[in-house]
């Protein structure tokens, strides 16, 4: 008879054991939420806010929203002093899309530049923007830029009448933010040296611009990763 009563209670046992790992499975399942190598979630709601970077978090309907923020680098290819007009990202023709969505470098002119001595400059840059994978920034950003970091919106989009291919949503939205912040720290650095301090004082002259362009994007969540001159010189009068 006791052997009998140990017989039931084990088989119990066994099934709620096995009830429990099957919900366990399914919360997993329906409800961890996994970070990708170049994303960041952020958790809000219930427990405050939560970010998990390479890692995996709870959401729960209800009690929980979260958001995905892409921690991508944007590289922002600057001319200043040109007179050609701005283009957005477009297809590279027989390279195909595949080759366009590595790319998603973005034009942006800055108007006209001129140095101490007001003589007129050309000069062409790549700036470097991301997200740094922390969580002070992660957070700022969402707050700032909100669903449009999600990393689904980084392949670019296609016009459906042309074909042509054409910034993605979340480089467009970092783009509207940083365009004028870019343009007013390079025209004022190049306005405090002459040229050939310029050119003989390219590390200076980045430097400088990093670190306004940091103040000013530090309450956004964003951050300058480098700062590379491609050419600086006297334009043609």
């Amino acid at each position: 008879m006791l052997i009998d009563h140990l017989h039931y209670l084990y088989l119990v046992m066994i099934a709620l054991m096995l009830a429990w790992g099957l919900f366990a499975l399914f919360m997993i399942k329906k409800y961890l939420i996994t970070c990708g190598l170049d994303e960041a979630v952020v958790r809000m709601g219930t427990g405050g806010i939560r970010v998990a970077i390479q890692k995996s978090l709870f959401s729960f309907p209800v009690i929980h929203k979260f958001q995905r923020v892409s921690l991508r680098t944007i590289k922002f290819h600057i001319q200043g002093g040109h007179a050609t007009s701005q283009e957005p990202l477009a297809d590279n023709g027989d390279q195909g899309s595949a080759m366009v969505t590595q790319q998603q470098e973005s034009l942006v002119q800055i108007g006209i530049l001129q140095d101490r001595e007001l003589a007129p400059i050309l000069l062409e840059a790549d700036i470097y923007i991301h997200i740094p994978p922390r969580e002070d920034h992660i957070i700022r950003a969402a707050q700032t830029f909100g669903e449009n970091l999600d990393p689904q919106h980084w392949e670019p989009l296609v016009n459906q009448v042309t074909g042509i291919h054409q910034e993605s949503l979340l480089i467009q939205t970092i783009r509207a933010f940083t365009t004028d912040k870019m343009g007013a720290a390079i025209q004022a650095e190049v306005a405090s040296m002459t040229l050939e301090e310029i050119n003989s004082s390219r590390q200076v002259f980045t430097d400088h611009v990093t670190a306004q362009l940091n103040q000013d994007f530090k309450n956004h969540g964003l951050a300058v990763e480098s700062i590379t001159i491609k050419s600086v010189d006297k334009a043609a009068l």
